[in-house]
């Protein structure tokens, strides 16, 4: 579906007024989340991937190179494939956090209207963990709570453990979910057509404490700034550096 359409389809049962919320949604980090509340979370995942991809699904065409909707996918992969047909008009622009908090609170929606979602969209406080992502206690094993472990170069980087174990996504092509942790990730660029400026350096220096306290302080009244330290000198900042410390 185009993103108006998509936006109006999540927010139909939601009228536009000038009326203050009275009853916000209050988002907590996924460590402060109890067993069961992990488990809702998980559960209303996995049913958004049992269920068939919807036919009002469309190619907006707003980046090249994404591939033709996969019909036999499933409902969560449309919401993949909206992410990722919207990229250019979505990142990498002034409307990257508006748009990003609307998509996750419309998936959100989604999941409550169609999967009987009853908790709230988890958050990862990345500066809690920049001193030993590898460890940190948000990639737990347990079969029903846990998000799972890092991959293993012996099984192509698939995530083999936790509630998500050899799950199989399709896009950009079919394929099974992986994570390879690889802390230094600029030294071998796949993904832009450049060059990094620094090769050598640690994904997890740009969302340490100070790092994500210097965005937050410095850059008021100048979006334009604030957003180029958010990507960092040729994509080098926290945004493109927590994605591929993962491996994607």
């Amino acid at each position: 579906m185009h993103l108006i359409g998509i936006l109006l389809l999540s927010l139909a049962s939601t009228a536009f007024s000038a009326q203050k919320c009275t009853n916000p949604v209050v988002r907590k980090e996924w460590r402060n989340h109890s067993i069961e509340e992990k488990k809702e979370f998980i559960r209303s995942i996995k049913c958004m991937g049992n269920k068939p991809h919807r036919p009002n699904l469309t190619k907006t065409r707003l980046t090249p190179g994404v591939p033709l909707v996969n019909k036999s996918s499933t409902h969560y992969d449309d919401w993949v494939y909206l992410h990722v047909d919207s990229n250019q008009a979505t990142h990498v622009v002034s409307q990257f956090f508006p748009w990003h908090r609307w998509y996750l609170h419309a998936f959100e929606t989604d999941m409550k209207n169609t999967c009987g979602f009853n908790g709230t969209m988890p958050y990862w406080d990345w500066t809690l963990d920049a001193h030993d992502v590898y460890n940190s206690p948000i990639f737990e094993s347990d079969p029903e709570y846990g998000l799972g472990t890092w991959g293993k170069e012996e099984d192509d980087w698939v995530v083999t453990d936790g509630a998500f174990a050899n799950t199989l996504r399709a896009y950009p092509v079919p394929h099974y979910v992986r994570r390879r942790f690889t802390p230094q990730p600029f030294v071998n660029n796949l993904i832009f057509p450049f060059e990094y400026t620094n090769k050598t350096a640690f994904a997890n220096e740009t969302f340490t404490p100070e790092a994500i306290e210097f965005l937050v302080d410095n850059f008021e009244g100048d979006a334009a700034a604030f957003f180029a330290g958010v990507d960092g000198p040729r994509i080098q900042g926290v945004h493109n550096g927590l994605h591929i410390l993962m491996g994607g």
